[in-house]
């Protein structure tokens, strides 16, 4: 029975590439035009937003930062999984399975922690949260706050309800000073990592664009669009508490990147999805909660307007990610050793 399954799953998946495949066949002008499209949302809202915070969390975990937090002593066997949870509301939605699987990869977690950390170390970045949305299309610092807040707490709460799955080892690691070289290291990795972020993004706009096209009822299009790409979702919405719960899930392009990152540990698609859709409503009503509590004025741009006015919200990151490369440009033109030390590994 179990190799029929398996065989259908394989048919099942041809027959939705060639679909997929005959679409862009018989639509060349929307599949290039959806397709620059996504291009236009990585290169003014997911790159200057993501890349950024993707260096600071890699860079955090390569140096084993974090390890110096002053956790109780009881507590103290968690660092590891406490240390992969913060990481992952700094670095946004992929970074946290990133982590994760290089943990397991490592040793430092077995597989059956790494797939239960999947379910809660996902979440979305502050830069995307509070600058793109809130800021960006809301005009609402603080409502952008509220978005990032009540995601990093359907995180914890889902990370605190299962924190008893968790199996952890002893933490020996110790603070790495090798500044220079975790530096190269974290902007390399963030890098393919903000790369292949964006190779998912141009994919799915391109199926939205070809979604768009077609003769399906107004409705249905609405919730493919919505549940597909987050990015597309949150520029079109503007009931804010369908787009934290968006935010919370993710959609279908962050759990296909949180596979592509974490395919060595083979994570279960029906769990992710079900612990996705669980972080999504526990977002949905702890942002309705704070509207109570902390009620905010909302202004929303027009559909028109879009990319233009969230790409000058994030100039100050543009140039904190220009800054960066010319600083790595330097480190690795000059330098094919490093001593270590930082400014001198530069000049």
């Amino acid at each position: 029975m179990l190799f029929f399954l398996n065989k259908f799953k394989e048919i099942l998946f041809l027959i939705l590439i060639f679909g997929f495949a005959f679409l862009l066949i018989i639509n060349p002008a929307i599949a290039r035009n959806s397709a620059y499209e996504g291009m236009i949302i990585c290169g003014s809202v997911l790159i200057p937003s993501l890349f950024p915070f993707s260096v600071i969390s890699i860079f955090l975990h390569k140096t084993n930062f974090l390890n110096i937090l002053p956790i109780p002593k009881k507590f103290s066997h968690y660092k590891t999984v406490l240390s992969i949870f913060i990481i992952s509301i700094i670095g946004g939605y992929p970074i946290g399975a990133k982590i994760i699987s290089e943990e397991y990869k490592n040793k430092n977690i077995n597989k059956t922690t790494a797939n239960y950390l999947l379910y809660s170390c996902v979440c979305g970045g502050p830069s995307f949260i509070i600058l793109t949305v809130g800021c960006g299309i809301f005009k609402s610092f603080k409502l952008g706050l509220i978005f990032y807040i009540s995601n990093i707490l359907s995180s914890l709460i889902i990370f605190i309800f299962l924190k008893n799955k968790i199996v952890v080892s002893k933490n020996n690691k110790k603070l790495n000073n090798n500044i220079s070289n975790c530096f190269v290291d974290s902007v390399a990795v963030a890098s393919s990592t903000v790369l292949n972020i964006c190779s998912y993004v141009i994919l799915t706009s391109t199926l939205i664009g070809i979604i768009n096209s077609s003769c399906l009822n107004n409705f249905f299009k609405n919730v493919i669009i919505s549940i597909t790409e987050i990015t597309n979702a949150t520029i079109n919405i503007k009931n804010i508490y369908l787009i934290s719960f968006l935010l919370g899930f993710g959609g279908i392009c962050v759990i296909l990147q949180l596979f592509s990152q974490a395919y060595l540990i083979n994570p279960n698609i029906i769990k992710i999805i079900i612990s996705r859709i669980i972080s999504g409503i526990l977002s949905a009503f702890l942002t309705f909660i704070s509207l109570k509590i902390w009620p905010v004025s909302i202004e929303t741009i027009s559909n028109s307007g879009n990319l233009n006015i969230i790409l000058s919200k994030n100039s100050i990151v543009s140039i904190i990610v220009i800054t960066a490369t010319v600083i790595v440009f330097l480190i690795s033109v000059n330098n094919k050793k490093f001593c270590g030390k930082f400014l001198i590994d530069i000049f």
